[in-house]
């Protein structure tokens, strides 16, 4: 019986999410309304082997930042589309969220040089009842 390769493909996975995330936060940084107020980041990965050993689902972990008011929002995030993915938390994160104002003139202040504070694991473990699915 041919088993799966996880070491390899897991590799080949992340590094596909590492580029769409630094795509996304490309795009939020460069984009004429926004100016760089939201960031993404990863937090931690879950990696789940199929029954039959035939695969295996990535799930990645990840924190939404908002840096005018501070927000953060902790997403699970399925890897396999993971731009479209990125994409629709992102969206989610602004429009359901009532403490994230939209209320604003474009380009009334420039957040690029601005960092984030991300609270990592320690988001997790705070906001874990809250956390937001894209699935």
């Amino acid at each position: 019986m041919n088993y799966y390769d996880f070491g390899g493909n897991l590799k080949k996975r992340q590094r596909r999410v590492n580029k769409a995330i630094r795509k996304v936060n490309k795009n939020l940084a460069n984009d004429s309304w926004w100016l760089g107020r939201f960031e993404v980041k990863q937090i931690d990965r879950c990696w789940y082997p199929f029954e039959d050993w035939s695969g295996a689902e990535l799930i990645v972990i990840v924190e939404i930042v908002d840096k005018e008011n501070n927000v953060r929002e902790v997403w699970r995030v399925d890897a396999s589309a993971i731009e479209r993915n990125l994409w629709y938390a992102i969206n989610e994160f602004i429009v359901s969220n009532p403490k994230v104002k939209t209320e604003r003139r474009p380009g009334e202040k420039d957040y690029r040089n601005i960092k984030a504070d991300f609270h990592g694991h320690k988001a997790i473990e705070e906001l874990n009842y809250f956390m937001r699915s894209t699935y």
